[in-house]
């Protein structure tokens, strides 16, 4: 990387400030005033392969190139390709169609499910909203959760990496956050800054803390807890997936539109005439095979042939069709290897990005190993993450230690063979018939492909006497008095009684 020459003065000024209220506005106005264009130098940045200046020792990332990063990193998740199905291949593995989960206890059981169902905190945890959040987490590299607490009840929301400008931690613990420095703009423009508690943060809400600059901050937003995720992190700030993969992505998009423009040059011309004589003879041939509209004529009397047509010709004329090697066998070895480097980056392997010829496993039932443990651990991660956003709402309502265990499940990440797995737990019942309850019957359930099986399992619980075939009886019953009573455009048929 060759990094972009500035004088000194320069790079200490912008060192100086990169850390300022508003990074973009710094940026702009420090190299405005030394006749550098924002756009010239982010194009370099990203064309040329200067690097960033300023460059942090303890992170690996400045905070001008960690914006940058995540700027970046969502223009190529909403317009490249492989990094789109990078983001949504770690995601439908991973999330599938969202989490499942059960408390043991009755009373938390209710008080969780209050707040998950709540209409408000839709937007974060139905299945989208939970979908959402990963994709957040894969581009941006980190997601901000806020908790807004009123009297138990508790609202979900997340803020923008990008308007987190600083998180102050513990002066003798950089693993310890304390306040979010928030900076954004509203609908009107008009900017605004507020400092929010960490929501392990227990010190007093008065309690001031130092900040880069070595002023004194504390919080001034009690009702907003912050909870912080970062993602692929070496320090306090995230590392978005895509951060080494944007570069292969782009060589191998270029690779291809090159390949594209080759073919369709190649494409002007299929055929070939070869006519005996002189140039009177060639433009004589010229005039018969043209478009009559290239003469300037108002109509066409000499249309192109239809498919399939019949060419004759004497020995006067040889048509033959252009062969041309466009080099595509070995166009396809180049743009492998670039999409090989591209899926190292973002963990994938070639196939999933329809490369069929680099086929391994990809069935619906198989996975390579490194992939399935790295969704496994990512799994694990939300896992944590929704296991703290429980614990805080139960903080909220006061629930005590020994009534916390919450279950919590996703989707399997390849499937099972439905037939096998509950073969399996019906041998197991048949020694340990101990075990059977609603843990088991959930797991049936999910082998059976059942989406919401709790709610399954409720309904099941209203009516426990009632066995499968009444239940199925009494279904019946229901469909033919349906039928009797005025289905079928009015017309009624007998069915027989069970």
């Amino acid at each position: 990387m060759t990094e972009l020459w500035l004088p000194e003065s320069i790079r200490t000024k912008i060192r100086e400030q990169e850390i300022a209220s508003d990074i973009d506005s710094t940026l702009n106005t420090v190299l405005k005033e030394y006749g550098v264009g924002a756009a010239e130098y982010e194009l370099a940045v990203d064309d040329i392969g200067w690097d960033r200046m300023g460059l942090s020792a303890s992170e690996g990332l400045s905070d001008m190139r960690r914006v940058a990063t995540v700027k970046k990193a969502r223009a190529y998740y909403i317009a490249d390709p492989l990094s789109k199905q990078a983001v949504r291949t770690w995601t439908n593995y991973s999330m599938g169609r969202g989490i499942s989960w059960k408390a043991d206890d009755g009373g938390t059981q209710d008080t969780l499910k209050a707040f998950w169902t709540d209409k408000v905190n839709q937007p974060i945890l139905s299945a989208q909203g939970q979908r959402k959040s990963s994709d957040m987490m894969l581009v941006d590299g980190e997601v901000f959760f806020v908790f807004f607490k009123k009297s138990g009840d508790v609202k979900v929301r997340r803020i923008d990496p990008l308007e987190i400008t600083e998180i102050i931690t513990d002066p003798d613990d950089k693993e310890t956050p304390k306040l979010y420095k928030r900076q954004w703009s509203d609908m009107t423009g008009a900017t605004a800054t507020a400092y929010y508690p960490d929501w392990l943060n227990d010190d007093s809400p008065d309690t001031e803390y130092k900040d880069s600059q070595g002023a004194s901050q504390h919080a001034t937003e009690q009702e907003g807890i912050v909870y912080h995720i970062p993602f692929m992190n070496l320090g306090s700030r995230g590392i978005s997936l895509l951060i080494s993969a944007m570069d292969w992505s782009k060589a191998h998009r270029k690779f291809l539109e090159a390949r594209a423009a080759i073919t369709q040059s190649l494409a002007l011309f299929a055929w070939k005439a070869k006519t005996k004589g002189s140039s009177t003879a060639v433009n004589a041939l010229k005039t018969q095979l043209q478009s009559t509209y290239a003469s300037g004529t108002g109509a066409e009397t000499n249309p192109p042939p239809a498919r399939a047509a019949t060419w004759i010709e004497n020995e006067a004329v040889d048509m033959q069709p252009i062969r041309v090697d466009t080099g595509a066998s070995n166009a396809q070895v180049d743009g492998n290897m670039l999409l090989q480097l591209f899926g190292t980056a973002v963990g994938i392997f070639p196939h999933y990005f329809g490369a069929g010829e680099a086929f391994r496993l990809a069935t619906a039932t198989a996975m390579e190993r490194p992939m399935r443990v790295q969704f496994e651990a990512y799994q694990q991660l939300w896992a944590d993450i929704y296991d703290n956003i429980f614990n805080y709402v139960m903080d909220q309502n006061n629930v005590s230690e020994d009534k916390r265990y919450v279950d919590i499940d996703f989707p399997p990440i390849v499937e099972k063979d439905a037939t096998d797995s509950i073969t399996a737990i019906v041998q197991v019942l048949t020694v340990i018939p101990e075990l059977i309850g609603d843990d088991i019957k959930k797991l049936i359930l999910t082998n059976l492909g059942v989406n919401n099986p709790d709610e399954v399992l409720e309904n099941l619980g209203d009516n426990p006497t009632e066995s499968a075939i009444a239940k199925l009886k009494k279904d019946l019953r229901e469909v033919r008095l349906a039928i009797t009573e005025g289905g079928n455009n009015g017309h009624k048929h007998e069915v027989s009684q069970l």
